[in-house]
């Protein structure tokens, strides 16, 4: 599946343990040359938490914005993965916002 797929399911997950599962997931599915250009932290300890997704997603977004958004496969996969990232903090955010409303009528 593409990016454009991953972030589809995303959108789709109907609670924050459904979105961590698919990030887990995308993960699992790059090849070992995308998991190479991505910080090793990141591929030694996916994230379990909400709040390791929305690390990922900056500093994922920054490091591709820093790089000037060059040509290079490894920067493109930075690229890809920051905009997978993003979706998926968006979507945990959407679920933090719920259980707020919840509490305040």
């Amino acid at each position: 599946m593409d990016s454009v797929g991953w972030r589809r399911q995303i959108g789709k997950a109907l609670d924050a343990g459904a979105v961590l599962r698919v990030v887990s997931a995308f993960m699992g599915s790059l090849t070992p040359a995308e998991a190479a250009a991505l910080p090793p932290e990141l591929r030694s300890s996916p994230p379990k938490t909400a709040e390791d997704v929305s690390y990922w997603a900056l500093l994922l977004t920054r490091t591709w914005l820093e790089s000037g958004s060059g040509g290079s496969s490894g920067i493109l996969t930075v690229g890809r993965v920051s905009l997978v990232y993003a979706d998926a903090s968006r979507r945990l955010a959407e679920f933090g916002q719920k259980r707020v409303a919840l509490w305040h009528p």
